[in-house]
């Protein structure tokens, strides 16, 4: 969410979420080799968080381009 935030064309962007009894975190790349509970429960490969962000930031700079 952090990184979202910083990228993001808005001055304030505001992350909301949930994963009780959902499909789960999504960790970040760089705690797939440390390996641990939220990378052996995730059912999401490595990469997934990096390109809902990239996708996301794509999304909101259109937006902010619309407007």
């Amino acid at each position: 969410g952090r990184d979202l935030r910083e990228a993001s064309p808005y001055k304030a962007t505001f992350l909301c979420g949930y994963s009780n009894g959902m499909n789960g975190y999504i960790p970040a790349s760089f705690a797939f080799p440390n390996g641990g509970y939220e990378v052996d429960q995730t059912h999401y490969a490595q990469g997934t968080g990096e390109a809902l962000i990239a996708t996301h930031l794509t999304e909101l700079n259109a937006r902010k381009a619309a407007n």
